[in-house]
């Protein structure tokens, strides 16, 4: 529609002391980012865990409203649990009323977005995608498109709460450098108004690491070999939140 456009990116799990205090000297894409707009803490959803907050965020409604607690959801009329997905999101979210409005949006990989829903533009779908022939793109053709240019898609990290700490962090740097390389593709060639990003790899880090990075952790072990880990990720994800900015424009909004 022309006119200014956006970008979100959301980093799931990242602590506002590492982002904003400990590792802020390592990051000067989002430095810059805070030093040229506003930032500061906010409180997040009850409770405040990756389902359901994202989805209250992009919807406006509470956890009571949505009925999503959490990622295991009760059976209706059953003493069972499932896990929760796409289809139990029954309300809009912001790039629906966007799409309505004459908008085109792009979500990338934001939680509850499996399997994909039309959209007036393009999803991925995130970490909860069940992987092998369920679709994982709206529409279906783009998962071609972006197979071709950045291989087979790694929607989330295997055994990621295992203790194969080498193994996990080499497939969370090729994860995250995929995901943005698809945001990058997604932002050039699509052209959305509005595109949502958020990256699982953060969490799955935490949940790897975070032991051996937190010197005020219970089992932390000084001198460990993997104390430089988050220097190195967060690194990382700085580095990518360069590219994708500067492929986006000084004109963009970026959240």
């Amino acid at each position: 529609m022309g006119g200014k456009r956006m970008i979100v990116i959301g980093l799931d799990c990242a602590p506002p002391r590492l982002v904003f205090d400990r590792y802020r000297q390592v990051m000067p894409n989002l430095a810059a980012l805070m030093d040229r707009g506003t930032w500061g803490n906010l409180r997040s959803s009850e409770p405040p865990i990756t389902v359901p907050a994202w989805t209250c965020m992009l919807s406006g409604r509470d956890a009571g409203e949505l009925g999503l607690y959490g990622f295991r959801n009760r059976v209706p009329r059953e003493t069972g649990l499932r896990l929760a997905n796409g289809n139990d999101v029954r309300v809009k979210r912001v790039w629906d009323w966007l799409g309505e409005q004459g908008y085109r949006v792009a979500a990338l990989f934001v939680p509850l977005t499996s399997p994909p829903t039309p959209v007036r533009g393009h999803m991925v779908s995130g970490f909860m995608w069940p992987g092998g022939d369920s679709p994982w793109c709206f529409p279906r053709d783009l998962e071609a498109e972006l197979t071709e240019c950045v291989g087979p898609y790694r929607a989330d990290i295997d055994d990621f709460r295992s203790d194969e700490l080498d193994r996990i962090y080499r497939d969370l740097v090729k994860m995250t450098n995929q995901h943005f390389e698809i945001a990058e593709q997604v932002w050039n060639r699509k052209q959305p108004d509005l595109m949502v990003i958020v990256e699982i790899g953060v969490d799955r880090f935490h949940h790897a690491f975070w032991r051996h990075i937190d010197p005020e952790h219970p089992r932390h072990e000084e001198g460990n070999p993997y104390e430089d880990r988050g220097r190195e990720y967060y690194q990382l994800l700085d580095a990518r939140i360069g590219r994708l900015c500067a492929a986006t424009g000084e004109d963009t909004t970026v959240m």
